[in-house]
């Protein structure tokens, strides 16, 4: 893993963490019927993820990477769509659409189709 991807990595684990706290603060005001529970997850919610102890902190982390390989296929995906719309447009558009862009009653009909076709390949 590369220093940004570590960097994106802990970023994305303390938004899992603020994203359970708030989870959890609801719950607590709900009722938790279990006292234990309710003291262990209500004493967790109010500290920062980074006073979190390590085994904590991995179990964000654990969230984080599902989020950030759900980032990555899709930046492959754009990648490789990107190079199909460069180097093969007539794989996505029939010659006459490839020009639309440059008309303004058609640009609007060329990006839907644009976006219908990146939905089509990135499924």
């Amino acid at each position: 893993m590369s220093f940004e991807e570590k960097i994106l990595l802990e970023r994305l684990a303390e938004l899992e963490h603020e994203q359970w706290a708030h989870w959890i603060n609801y719950q607590l005001r709900v009722g938790v019927k279990n006292k234990e529970q309710w003291r262990r997850w209500h004493d967790l919610a109010r500290i920062p993820y980074t006073n979190l102890s390590e085994k904590e902190k991995e179990s964000d982390r654990e969230w984080a990477r599902k989020v950030l390989a759900l980032l990555q296929d899709r930046e492959q995906k754009l990648r490789e769509f990107g190079e199909l719309l460069k180097n093969r447009p007539e794989t996505i558009f029939p010659p006459s659409s490839r020009t639309a862009w440059c008309n303004p009653e058609k640009s609007a009909k060329y990006f839907e189709l644009l976006e219908k076709k990146f939905r089509e390949l990135t499924k």
